[in-house]
């Protein structure tokens, strides 16, 4: 994926499994930052979804924090209806790779990440 700076309105849309187990593989951001995550019906279980970062894929996964030492997470996901969950992109700013981690144990469940080009 390239970003371009030229079209900042544009989000790029990336898919995350969460899978068998509670976290998905790394996604490359690609330059740019996530702005939120689109969540589809009757797929998710669990009621949060939190964020591990690294500046490289076989890097270590650490637990994204908010400057205050806050999880930076969405909670009380509903799977009620396809929902869009937006995100202060100054959270990832910084990061080059992404791990979704969800609060239970699920099938397999795809998630659309919407990034923005960082200008």
């Amino acid at each position: 994926m390239t970003l371009s700076f030229h079209d900042p309105v544009v989000s790029y849309n990336v898919t995350a499994a969460i899978s068998t187990s509670n976290t998905s593989a790394a996604v490359n951001l690609g330059g740019g930052t996530l702005v939120g995550v689109f969540v589809s019906t009757d797929t998710h279980k669990g009621t949060t979804i939190s964020f591990q970062g690294a500046t490289h894929s076989t890097a270590n996964f650490v637990n994204v924090l908010t400057s205050t030492g806050n999880t930076v997470s969405i909670t009380g996901v509903s799977t009620q209806a396809a929902r869009y969950y937006a995100l202060d992109p100054t959270h990832f700013l910084g990061l080059q790779y992404l791990k979704l981690v969800s609060s239970s144990t699920q099938e397999t469940t795809n998630y659309t990440l919407a990034i923005r080009p960082v200008a």
